[in-house]
């Protein structure tokens, strides 16, 4: 619920119904802590119908709920406290806030993530069956791909919990090179938080296993073809642009790109390319020069998906060029 204190250190009371033996969870967003949209700074103070309190004056319930297990039926009353401006609040007796649909997560599928406000989170659930071994995969800017061209740029902690409220591990940080893993105690749900260790935003990946290896990424780009030109237009600052094709082990392939600087002269803007494999690691970074006359080669080491990066040399340049990759030592035709 969305509420409104238009005086200083004005009032606000709520109430709601609850059962013996039932655990409550209140969670709150204010100015202090939260989704970044408040404006007041709160605290929160809650009593029984017969003046027992619960908790009194807490500044903070976004991060972690207020807590408690209702010990007989009846009401509880909620008081918000604070300056003038706006708050939200609200109760569950589930383990989630109110509001948060988590994202599922589909094994070896990296989802990229980013948090767009200070305090702010992100909510993941898997599937988990008795008796199985899970792993959880992190990119941060801690511990990844933090020297690629694929870097993130948000430190990250991790909590995951069953659906059943007991709590599998908190604050994992690292989850690169060596995943969080855990055997699942029974089937159901475990839901998975990601929020920054520190009030920060940007960006992470996330990705589960019930094997020991590293799923590979999986990035948005678009197939190219062999010997086929692709026409591509970058179109505002800071752009990038992906591509992909398969490669097979031990076949030498050819990278060739036309631009400002060099090819055909009908292309409008100068350009670096890079290239990684789909377990990240580097086959060349940030390449602007000699893709027509001189392409880049290599070596496929693995059967992998290589993922070629376009981006501009300059930030604020746009415009046009061509890209294409072949297996043979000449230039495919336009």
């Amino acid at each position: 619920m969305n509420g409104n204190i238009t005086t200083e250190y004005g009032e606000i009371r709520y109430s709601f119904p609850v059962t013996n033996g039932t655990t409550y969870r209140i969670w709150w967003d204010n100015k202090l802590q939260g989704s970044g949209s408040k404006s007041a700074s709160i605290t929160v103070s809650a009593i029984y119908s017969n003046g027992i309190s619960i908790f009194s004056r807490t500044n903070s319930g976004w991060n972690t709920p207020k807590s408690f297990t209702a010990n007989s039926d009846g009401t509880v009353y909620i008081s918000v406290l604070g300056s003038t401006g706006t708050f939200g609040i609200g109760y569950s007796d589930g383990n989630l806030r109110p509001g948060v649909t988590p994202v599922l997560l589909i094994e070896k599928n990296w989802i990229n993530g980013s948090i767009d406000a200070e305090n702010g989170d992100e909510w993941y659930s898997l599937p988990v069956t008795s008796g199985e071994i899970y792993r959880i995969w992190l990119d941060g800017l801690d511990e990844g791909n933090n020297q690629g061209i694929h870097k993130k740029t948000l430190s990250i902690t991790v909590d995951a919990i069953y659906n059943n409220g007991t709590e599998i591990f908190t604050s994992f940080v690292t989850g690169w090179n060596t995943p969080q893993s855990f055997t699942a105690s029974s089937n159901g749900t475990v839901y998975i938080r990601v929020r920054p260790r520190v009030d920060y935003i940007g960006t992470y990946g996330i990705v589960y296993s019930t094997g020991s290896t590293r799923p590979d990424i999986t990035l948005p780009s678009s197939q190219l073809t062999e010997n086929q030109w692709i026409s591509g237009n970058i179109t505002v600052s800071n752009q990038e642009i992906w591509y992909s094709f398969p490669v097979t082990s031990g076949t030498t392939y050819n990278i060739w790109w036309d631009d400002s600087q060099q090819g055909r002269g009908n292309k409008t803007v100068w350009v670096e390319v890079s290239a990684i494999y789909s377990n990240v690691t580097s086959i060349f970074s940030r390449v602007n020069g000699g893709g027509w006359s001189t392409p880049r080669s290599f070596t496929a080491n693995s059967n992998s998906i290589i993922y070629i990066r376009v981006t501009p040399v300059y930030s604020n340049y746009s415009g046009t060029y061509g890209l294409v990759y072949s297996k043979g030592s000449t230039r495919p035709a336009q």
